[in-house]
């Protein structure tokens, strides 16, 4: 969905709306064709795997800069000290 902010003068500070349309790729459509002829339990099985996996990229992709925080006072612990060594 596209977003568009339109002059106030026309539009009173409102928002214009375009939506633009989405199609699925040849080898997913293909894929998604061979698993709708499967039981519907290997289709919840493959539908949890793909939620999983999307959600696993969002956690990933929203953690990035609390992962360089935590890098970052560990480093500095290290440096200063604040650590000991381990033989595990």
């Amino acid at each position: 969905m596209l977003w568009l902010k339109m002059p106030d003068k026309d539009f009173q500070g409102k928002c214009l709306i375009l939506e633009k349309e989405k199609t699925m790729v040849t080898e997913l459509k293909e894929v998604i064709s061979t698993i709708e002829k499967l039981k519907d339990e290997e289709q919840r099985q493959i539908a949890k795997m793909l939620s999983d996996e999307i959600s696993w990229d969002n956690t990933l992709q929203n953690s990035q800069e609390k992962l360089s925080n935590l890098a970052q006072e560990a480093l500095d612990e290290y440096k200063t000290g604040k650590t000991q060594q381990t033989d595990w």
